[in-house]
């Protein structure tokens, strides 16, 4: 079976903070602007993944089209798909992951995370007419075993961190550890074992969270 716009209603969504679409949707056609439109009904915050370099390929227009008309608070890609959506519409001799950020902050997302594998993360925003960016390092990690689930993974911690209150700062260090947890594991599940050093880390690095709440974070 599969999920239609007709399937969907704003109970589905009620009560929530966040609506996290991923673009593969656009495959169902107007599943992503039902999402989005109940979405912005309900007062979420809305946030897309931009899924796949061929998805931005195909559905490129579409995308900004949606950003033009709905407050996208954050929107995930990678290194590749960045560099895609610089070159919608036009052709682009060097597509940067820079400029790929400044067309998606141009056409209305407020915010743009960027993963770029083992050199870590970029939050892109803009300050009036400048472009903003912080990066985040990727974690250290003692091997790579398996990549997949890696950028969901490090979704779910941003999202994870935002929820608990956390600045998006902050969220992306969360996100960065998730993502070097998952890795290091054969397919999409964190080990056990992965899991303690996950939270061993995050007691021994106060520049994802303050000391005296890393206890209430475990603890969550």
């Amino acid at each position: 079976a599969k999920l239609t716009p007709e399937n969907l209603t704003i109970e589905h969504i009620r009560g929530a903070r966040y609506v996290f679409v991923s673009l593969y949707c656009f495959y169902q056609q107007g599943l992503v602007e039902k999402i989005v439109e109940l979405g912005q009904a309900a007062g979420c915050h809305i946030v897309c993944d931009l899924a796949s370099w061929d998805i931005v390929e195909k559905f490129g227009d579409k995308l900004l089209n949606i950003l033009e008309k709905s407050p996208v608070e954050i929107c995930f890609c990678n290194e590749d798909e960045a560099k895609k959506v610089a070159m919608i519409g036009q052709e682009c001799v060097n597509p940067t992951i820079e400029k790929g950020a400044q067309c998606l902050l141009d056409h209305g997302a407020s915010k743009v995370i960027v993963t770029q594998g083992k050199d870590g993360s970029s939050l892109f925003y803009k300050d009036g007419d400048q472009l903003i960016r912080f990066h985040q390092e990727a974690y250290k990690v003692e091997s790579i075993e398996d990549v997949t689930g890696a950028g969901d993974a490090f979704s779910a911690g941003v999202l994870w961190g935002l929820l608990q209150g956390f600045e998006l700062t902050t969220a992306l260090r969360l996100g960065s550890l998730s993502g070097s947890a998952i890795i290091q594991c054969m397919g999409a599940d964190i080990s056990p074992e992965k899991w303690a050093w996950f939270y061993d880390t995050l007691q021994l690095d106060a520049s994802v969270v303050p000391r005296n709440t890393t206890d209430q974070i475990i603890n969550k």
